[in-house]
């Protein structure tokens, strides 16, 4: 699978590079408030929740002034601990509180492809955008003792995604040039490995979204502030294990600097 993610990665960058004539190459680094959820007949089995640091690369022409083609590429890796709050239950069904914490491992790469209808020498620009995205996380369970004495072992589910997305943009000009993008995400292959069964679930991905605004600090400087949200959502799935509907939701702040 590393070598998917790798000529994923390599084809948005080659794309990104001749999409048009005048892109920026930044790096950002980004600081994340992660929470992931199960639940099964609307009640919340498990929570997870924590920071994460996040990391990586981009191209993108968002600031061209005139109408055509826009994109944004990027490919970004993350990584973190977060706090598990769950419970686990004994061979006669009674189940307990247990509190560990699960570490987070992953990467992906996203293009978005659009249209721009405006120019900004006069005023805000509208985009409209096409895009896809692969996602790869390794989530790591850790044992622990419940709240009945009990020792609860830990596992590890491998995911992976592809998703295709739609949204708009809106881009404002100078003196501190923004821009705002909203759009939702649909997942269309999804599948989970799972440790504790040794074999592979395949969830069904359900409509999410993803919010992306970003601001140039100063008219002189590279330095622009971003910030991101987007929420993602699985079916329930049957397989050697029950994986429960699983929802997640993350908020991430960070800074993008060009080259």
């Amino acid at each position: 699978m590393a070598k998917w993610l790798w000529w994923w990665l390599g084809c948005w960058l080659a794309l990104g590079a001749g999409a048009a004539e005048r892109t920026a190459q930044p790096l950002f680094l980004s600081l994340e408030s992660f929470l992931w959820e199960e639940f099964l007949d609307g009640e919340r089995l498990l929570y997870e929740r924590g920071a994460r640091l996040a990391a990586g690369v981009e191209r993108d022409n968002l600031g061209r002034a005139w109408p055509g083609l826009v994109f944004l590429s990027r490919a970004r890796f993350y990584g973190g601990r977060v706090a598990y709050q769950g419970r686990s239950q004994s061979a006669d069904g009674t189940t307990y509180p247990l509190a560990s914490h699960t570490d987070y491992l992953g990467g992906g790469a996203r293009l978005l492809l659009g249209q721009r209808l405006g120019y900004l020498t006069t005023g805000p620009a509208l985009d409209l955008y096409l895009g896809a995205d692969f996602h790869l996380w390794l989530r790591n369970i850790a044992g622990g003792v419940d709240a009945g004495g009990r020792l609860a072992l830990g596992y590890r589910e491998l995911y992976r995604q592809w998703s295709l997305l739609a949204g708009l943009g809106l881009a404002r000009p100078r003196p501190h040039r923004s821009w705002f993008g909203v759009g939702l995400s649909l997942p269309v292959w999804v599948r989970e490995w799972v440790s504790l069964a040794g074999q592979e679930l395949r969830p069904r991905g359900a409509p999410g979204f993803w919010v992306n605004m970003r601001m140039r600090l100063s008219p002189r400087t590279t330095l622009t502030l971003e910030a991101v949200v987007e929420r993602w959502r699985a079916s329930p799935v049957v397989g050697g294990v029950f994986q429960p509907e699983s929802r997640s939701q993350r908020l991430s702040m960070g800074l993008v600097w060009a080259l």
